[in-house]
């Protein structure tokens, strides 16, 4: 098994188990009981190209590449891509994906795609979107924007795009914030 920096999640297919490594152009998936490798794909070279990608995310037997041109999903046990999106998709994080009212949805960069279809549901909500993590239970995306220069964190209807409410905050955030819960004075949520 050779891990060149790049790896996604493993992901389960027919009772194998599958992991995608490269160096975000070339990957390879591994079968992780036996270790050998399946396929190979050059994602600068595929039609239409990815792009430069840096973590693949794995879910349900599909490995979603969000690179530099496109968001792809490729099926894990053949390599054979299933759909592309055409978009700018560069992307430093692995596209989360996730459930909302049983809809599957990744989200690259500023975006929602439907991961069954490939439909881009909506893009560019906001300039300098990143750091983003998901609350499946209420369908939020929270992240942090920069649309005149500030940051802020900011709080969207994930399937929708729209947003629900901004907050000044002081630093950057240097990954996903983490969704918690603080109790007041009197011990009220």
């Amino acid at each position: 098994l050779r891990d060149d920096g790049y790896h996604s999640a493993v992901t389960t297919v027919d009772s194998v188990d599958i992991v995608l490594t490269g160096n975000g152009s070339q990957f390879t998936a591994y079968n992780l009981v036996t270790y050998e490798a399946l396929w190979n794909i050059d994602v600068t070279t595929t039609e239409p190209p990815i792009g430069r990608v840096w973590a693949p995310t794995a879910r349900d037997g599909v490995f979603y590449l969000a690179g530099e041109d496109q968001l792809a999903a490729v099926d894990a046990l053949v390599g054979t891509k299933k759909w592309s999106v055409a978009a700018s998709f560069d992307d430093w994080w692995a596209p989360p994906i996730t459930r909302i009212n049983g809809k599957d949805l990744v989200f690259p960069f500023g975006s929602a795609v439907d991961a069954a279809s490939g439909q881009l549901e909506w893009q560019d909500i906001f300039v300098g979107w990143e750091s983003r993590c998901i609350d499946e239970d209420a369908g939020l995306l929270f992240g942090s924007t920069y649309p005149d220069g500030s940051r802020y964190l900011t709080a969207i209807n994930a399937l929708t795009g729209a947003s629900l409410w901004n907050s000044l905050i002081d630093h950057v955030l240097n990954g996903p914030p983490t969704l918690g819960w603080a109790r007041d004075e009197q011990g009220q949520l």
